[in-house]
């Protein structure tokens, strides 16, 4: 649980919405709610759409340093991954 915790708050890097986001990831967890799609909006101000379980993905490997940084060009959500770019949600 305090896993939870601390990549939760090491998400707030990242995403201007953490809160709101990481509250809707963690009762997808617990599977008391069915919708998979949420609204992140990036630091940089970029709005896309995410499914929660690549959002999950996306902060473990961040706070488990695997993704050193994370970007959008036009409404395509990039991370960069081991020295490359990779598409994540569109």
């Amino acid at each position: 649980m305090i896993r939870y915790l601390r990549v939760g708050l090491r998400s707030r890097e990242v995403f201007r919405n953490w809160f709101s986001v990481g509250l809707m990831y963690l009762l997808y967890r617990l599977g008391l709610i069915n919708n998979r799609v949420v609204k992140v909006i990036l630091k940089d101000g970029c709005v896309t759409f995410a499914e929660l379980d690549r959002f999950g993905r996306v902060i473990n490997a961040y706070y488990d340093g695997l993704i050193s940084g994370v970007h959008c060009l036009g409404n395509d959500f990039y991370v960069d991954f081991m020295g490359l770019r990779f598409r994540v949600m569109r």
